[in-house]
Order: structure tokens, then sequence, then C-alpha cells
């Protein structure tokens, strides 16, 4: 269960308004984010109602509506994938490893998460072959129905009873140095060079069969 509160603008909803709202919905714990970033800014982990308004104004700050989701213990992985003229190819899977910021919880009531850029990050970590093949096809599916082009990765949250949690697709991930991508690309053994290469001439192809507006 999740919500959508407005934080900013005439519509910004009050704090005990926020606090009925989450209560009656996803509940506490619950994770509060922007409606519309990336990388991890802004997402704070809120253990309960009192916290609730501080993390609320910290998305508030950014311009975004917050979303409120029910938080999910478990590991945080990410799938990315290639999408080409031979199909999908689903790249190596990453976990992400936060620093451990129990104490700042218990003591606040709130975390805020790592962005993302400065996580660990582990390559093909541990995971039993059902957990990776359940992976594997949901990345491909969710893909598929959302009719994903050339690459792009999805995150889950894989519980500790093996349930499997899709958290959100990224449809144009970070291709840095330091980028989940970047770094499930290079594991993959792909040639980085033909790949953008292929990315550029689908999208060159693409762009030269559209439509044209008549002036």
């Amino acid at each position: 269960p999740a919500v959508c509160l407005p934080a900013v603008g005439a519509g910004a909803v009050d704090g005990e308004a926020a606090r009925v709202a989450v209560a009656d919905g996803p509940g506490f714990p619950c994770v509060v984010k922007p409606n519309a970033y990336g990388s991890g800014f802004g997402v704070h982990l809120v253990h309960d109602a009192v916290a609730l308004p501080w993390a609320l104004a910290q998305v508030a700050a950014l311009g975004q509506a917050a979303v409120v989701e029910a938080y999910i213990a478990g590991r945080e992985l990410t799938v990315a994938a290639v999408v080409d003229d031979n199909g999908v190819q689903v790249l190596p899977v990453a976990e992400v490893f936060r620093p451990d910021a129990s104490d700042e919880l218990a003591a606040l009531g709130r975390v805020g998460f790592t962005d993302r850029q400065s996580a660990r990050l582990q390559i093909n970590p541990p995971l039993a072959p059902q957990a990776l093949a359940a992976l594997q096809a949901a990345t491909c599916s969710i893909g598929q129905v959302l009719q994903c082009r050339d690459f792009y990765r999805v995150d889950y949250i894989l519980s500790p009873d093996g349930g499997l949690y899709f958290l959100e697709v990224n449809t144009i991930p970070g291709m840095s140095e330091r980028s989940v991508f970047t770094q499930q690309l290079q594991a993959s053994g792909m040639d980085e060079g033909a790949f953008y290469a292929g990315v550029i001439e689908r999208a060159w192809k693409a762009g030269s069969t559209a439509p044209r507006r008549a002036d």
C-alpha cells in the first residue's frame, strides 16, 4: 500500500492529515520519498508518526509530492536488462548495501537513506537459484509490459522469507563510471562501445522513420 501526499503548494497536507493518511494506508514504519527524483535523494525511513512531518519537509524542500510506501525489510536488489535486435539480455544482479543507521533510527525515529551513488554495491551477490530465476523472469516481464527500449533497470526488495517485491523501473539509468548500470554492463562481459553504438543506431533509425510535422 502507498499514498501520494502533496508536500508543496496550496494543496499541501498538514502534519495531522498526513499522519492519518499514512496510518490508514501504508502504516508505520514507512518509506517517504519524492515522486520524481532518483539515486535515493530525499528518501527516508520513518519509524513512527512523530517523525513523519520532518520527512515530508525534506521532500517539500525538493519541490516534490511525497510518495509514502509501506516499509519492507529485506535485501535491496537491482537488475538491469539490455534490449536489442536479438531480444532481451538480463545483466548481472547488483545488491545495494547502505551504512548502518540503526542508532539514528532509534534516537530520532527516522533516517535518511544514503544516496545510491555513495552506497556499496556487490555485483553477482549470493542468491538461491530460485530467487535468481524469479528476478530474471520478473525483469523481462516488467520490461515487456512497459515496452522498455534499449536498456532499463528494475529495483526490488527480497524479503527474508523469499518474497520478491517490485519497487520501480528506471527507464534511463545512470551511465557514469560509478553507476549501477555501468558496473552491471561491465560485469556482463558485453562490449561497451558496441552496446552504446547500438543504442545510438536504433535511436537514429527510429527518428528517421518517425512521422514529421508539416510546417
